[in-house]
């Protein structure tokens, strides 16, 4: 199971070059977007990544009232090539009730638009593009299943991520990968977003999943927090020593990777 470790600039950029082409990154396009000269001055670090992959950054973008985000995949392509991404998710709309409301959407017109930026999405040249399939019960899944299939997603070359997994916890979470795992109608690579636990990367890897993206180890790290088998542990007060923090990041990192090795698969059925 492949993971790719949220990063944000500073610190965990700079965790890269303690471990130059071992670790896969991912990368918030609406945070580059706020923080572009940051990024442009630390662009280098990205040549320390194995591979990165830029997310729409879309829960972000709500969490500090940007509805409109919704609407931002030229931008989200342009950071894509800006850092030369190797894989770049298109602009899904999660399909959570109670965000939902907060952004003033039907769970009709967010499943429009994620197939409205899906269409736009086929025309690009980009490598490596995920499409998201979205929804909240089944059926939700089940329909954008059909309506990708129908506009031609599964006759690309691309990856496929499945949407809205953050408010769920097992056996509800592996109930819906498996439903959409099973319901694809091609073999394609599989990517989940917001997996961090051991004993979850190693259940849904059984599921057919292929990777998974957390932001963990960065805000752990942050936090002067250390992970290991059973969670996040305070280590002392919060660093203002970038190059400490960074290398706490690098281990939080590792951490997780190899969590995701050893682990043992969670019983959920």
């Amino acid at each position: 199971m492949k993971i790719f470790h949220g990063v944000v600039d500073g610190a965990s950029l700079e965790s890269l070059a303690l471990m130059p082409h071992r670790l896969s990154i991912q990368l918030s396009a609406y945070s580059y977007h706020k923080r572009r000269a940051r990024f442009h001055h630390q662009r280098a670090l990205f040549g320390y990544a194995k591979e990165v992959m830029v997310n729409n950054g879309l829960m972000w973008a709500w969490n500090e009232g940007a509805t409109d985000w919704v609407n931002a995949q030229d931008s989200i392509i342009e950071c894509a090539r800006s850092v030369g991404a190797h894989y770049t998710v298109m602009v899904d709309v999660p399909m959570e009730p109670n965000l939902l409301r907060t952004a003033g959407l039907s769970d009709r017109l967010a499943m429009a638009k994620t197939l409205e930026n899906a269409k736009r999405f086929l025309d690009t040249d980009l490598p490596g593009k995920i499409f998201v399939v979205q929804g909240w019960r089944e059926e939700d899944y089940l329909s954008c299943i059909e309506a990708y299939r129908h506009i031609g997603v599964f006759d690309a070359d691309c990856l496929i991520g499945i949407g809205t997994l953050f408010p769920h916890q097992p056996p509800r979470l592996y109930e819906i990968v498996d439903f959409v795992c099973r319901h694809l109608p091609v073999k394609k690579h599989v990517h989940c977003f917001g997996i961090w636990q051991g004993k979850r990367v190693k259940t849904l890897a059984g599921l057919g999943v292929d990777s998974c993206s957390t932001a963990m180890a960065t805000t752990a790290g942050i936090m002067n927090e250390a992970i290991n088998e059973q969670g996040r542990i305070n280590v002392g007060p919060q660093q203002t020593d970038a190059f400490m923090t960074a290398l706490l990041i690098a281990r939080n990192q590792l951490a997780l990777e190899m969590n995701a090795k050893t682990a043992e698969p969670e019983r959920w059925r």
